[in-house]
């Protein structure tokens, strides 16, 4: 029996709220967020592999990069056989890797979404390097690793000057993509954000002929987030 998408939609929520959940107890202490790298800190590895799980304190300056929708179960079948498996993938916006004959049946009932919010976010503005360096949980560590980016990392990083409020400061910049349960924070909202780092397209950047050159803009599928009082900056 086929359920109606918004019942398959609920069960993505659900799925979503037990993961965001999961993760907010394994990591609900302040000692085991320290062990997670810090998103655009100088004594992490200067270009983060996709994949790694980070941690980004950070401020959003746009919302409104809109939403966008996951196939988080597919439903792929086997040209040759008829054999009919299933795939789960989430966090990340790359397709599923498949063998020789194997496709995904697009028109399939069983195939699941989720939606996930798109907001520009970056490193919050102000805040000292002292602190950002005291956000590593390892400040001796920090000091030694200061400025080991090179110029092309750098610039994988950073941000455009013209979005953030203070013009002409080096900060760190990311899409950070919140998935259903959870909804996008409000603008000029700071949160710490755990997720999975990858390299994906800004979709209000036009297409580049190159798909490499097309996927440099760096991205963090938000597993969790916290919302950070100013006060405890």
């Amino acid at each position: 029996e086929h359920r109606s998408g918004d019942a398959e939609s609920d069960d993505m929520k659900s799925f979503g709220r037990l993961v965001q959940d999961h993760f907010k107890q394994v990591f609900g202490e302040a000692n085991a967020l320290e062990r997670i790298p810090v998103y655009g800190a100088n004594n992490v590895q200067p270009k983060p592999k996709p994949g790694t799980l980070m941690r980004f304190r950070c401020m959003v300056q746009d919302p409104s990069y809109g939403e966008e929708l996951h196939l988080s179960v597919a439903q792929l079948v086997n040209t040759a056989t008829g054999e009919v498996r299933q795939r789960f993938s989430q966090y990340t916006d790359t397709g599923p890797i498949l063998d020789e004959n194997w496709e995904v049946d697009y028109v399939s009932a069983g195939n699941k979404f989720i939606e996930k919010e798109v907001a520009y976010c970056v490193s919050v503005p102000g805040q000292t390097k002292w602190a950002e360096m005291n956000t590593t949980g390892n400040l001796e560590e920090a000091m030694e690793a200061l400025d080991i980016c090179s110029a092309a990392d750098e610039e994988l990083l950073t941000g455009s000057a013209d979005k953030y409020p203070l013009r002409g400061q080096k900060h760190a910049a990311a899409l950070v993509k919140f998935y259903a349960p959870s909804n996008a924070p409000k603008v000029s909202e700071i949160v710490d954000v755990v997720g999975i780092f990858e390299l994906g397209y800004n979709p209000r950047e036009e297409p580049q002929q190159n798909e490499e050159q097309d996927a440099r803009w760096p991205c963090l599928h938000s597993i969790f987030h916290n919302t950070v009082s100013v006060e405890s900056l």
